[in-house]
């Protein structure tokens, strides 16, 4: 693999060196500082092709975004879309398990596909709420915990992986709720890895957020 080929030019860097003449080396420590070190990330983006064909992502959104969320009792059994997520990996596990014994990926493979797989589908949750009513009360916000507890307590159990990369993606999101006016526009400013739109939403649901704060952080966010 690519990477296995970059692992060994690293290991055979010294006797390149050794049979170049002119010192120093720019050309070579340009190619081991600047293209070797972006293997890895070549990787993941390749990995990211399969992680956007693994499971029906319109379908987890779609699911997300019509659950109610505007609740006022307290539940205890999670949403209907974490069984149909998990209906998804399951399936997808199969395929990869099966390709596995084909092909012999080794383990640090499969970890990395699964890693992207699981952002890609934290990415739906947070998108999902994102196009849900604007309406949430505190309780709909708790169901969303009750429901990302649930999800990624069975992903550790199928998957292996533990911790379960890119939870506190989701888990940031809900709890920013929560968060009073001043540490809320704090925390915008920190956290460019989601939306504008994921950003209104959040401040179109927080309702302790004065009209005033909204606009200010909604023009900002325009800018």
């Amino acid at each position: 693999s690519l990477v296995f080929l970059a692992n060994q030019i690293d290991i055979l860097r010294p006797v390149i060196e050794s049979l170049i003449s002119h010192r120093p080396f720019p050309t070579l420590s340009k190619f081991y500082n600047q293209v070797l070190t972006a293997v890895a990330d070549v990787r993941r983006l390749v990995y990211g092709c399969v992680a956007s064909r693994a499971l029906n992502y319109p379908r987890i959104i779609a699911l997300v975004s019509s659950t109610k969320w505007d609740i006022a009792d307290l539940q205890s059994q999670h949403s209907q879309y974490v069984d149909v997520i998990l209906e998804e990996i399951d399936c997808f596990a199969k395929h990869l398990e099966e390709l596995s014994r084909c092909t012999g990926l080794q383990r640090a493979v499969t970890e990395t596909i699964w890693d992207v797989v699981i952002h890609s589908v934290f990415k739906a949750l947070v998108q999902g709420y994102c196009e849900s009513s604007k309406r949430c009360s505190s309780e709909g916000r708790a169901l969303m915990q009750l429901d990302l507890t649930q999800l990624v307590a069975k992903i550790e159990e199928k998957v292996g992986l533990k911790p379960v990369p890119h939870t506190a993606f989701v888990e940031n999101y809900i709890k920013a709720y929560y968060l009073p006016e001043s540490s809320l526009e704090q925390w915008i400013q920190q956290h460019g890895e989601y939306t504008a739109n994921q950003i209104i939403t959040l401040l179109n649901v927080a309702t302790h957020v004065s009209r005033k704060a909204r606009a200010r952080i909604i023009s900002a966010l325009d800018e």
